[in-house]
């Protein structure tokens, strides 16, 4: 496409968010959006298929994920606002000719992807996203007392004497884990330890707090 537009002096046009999902929707005419949402359904890709993509296709030469990987382009595992498959396919169309004449420059052949791969490696770049940054332990801990944990629970030597020690819960595997278990676990404000009611998490709080559980010698 790209030669064939340079050959015809057409200007190549750049993709704003949603021209994509815009674009597809007019071919696809007025095909109803429950058949729409059961196609993408049947095609979502697998994120650890496409970790491993990410490696054979040559990604991690120019590209790392949360600081692992190539510094020729962006680290992708950077957290940044979330996008959905149509802006992701906008950018590899806007950023397509530089990141071609950068293979072409480091001797680099550009890779074929099959549709099912695009899946793939969309859905572990968007997994990466979705996951986020750790958090950070230090301000965790001192959350745990400011949020009124302590008042409960014990986190290694930190808050309440023999109490749970949140340390130990499986529920730091994983945020997917972590979800379940205060999903699970409401908590009424009478029977805090310290007849404190529990404060209300702003931002990446949660994230802070975990990596503060996570970091004990005890967790699981």
């Amino acid at each position: 496409m790209a030669a064939k537009m340079a050959d015809e002096k057409v200007e190549r046009p750049r993709l704003e968010p949603g021209d994509v999902t815009d674009i597809v929707a007019y071919m696809r005419g007025d095909t109803p959006g429950a058949a729409v949402l059961d196609l993408a359904y049947a095609q979502a890709g697998s994120p650890q298929a496409g970790q491993a993509l990410f490696t054979q296709k040559g990604c991690s030469h120019c590209h790392a994920i949360a600081g692992v990987g190539g510094s020729v382009g962006p680290d992708l595992g950077v957290q940044r606002a979330q996008e959905h498959v149509g802006e992701m396919a906008a950018g590899l169309w806007n950023h397509g000719p530089k990141m071609w004449a950068k293979m072409k420059e480091l001797g680099r052949p550009v890779p074929k992807l099959s549709d099912t791969e695009m899946a793939d490696l969309l859905a572990y770049l968007y997994f990466v996203q979705y996951m986020g940054q750790a958090g950070n332990a230090t301000r965790g801990r001192d959350l745990f007392h400011e949020k009124a944990c302590a008042g409960c629970h014990s986190a290694g030597a930190e808050g309440r004497k023999g109490a749970k020690d949140l340390t130990a819960s499986s529920a730091v595997r994983s945020p997917f884990n972590w979800a379940a278990a205060v999903w699970n676990h409401p908590v009424d404000p009478e029977k805090t330890g310290e007849g404190l009611p529990p404060a209300p998490f702003d931002d990446d709080e949660m994230r802070d707090l975990v990596a503060f559980l996570r970091s004990s010698p005890g967790a699981k």
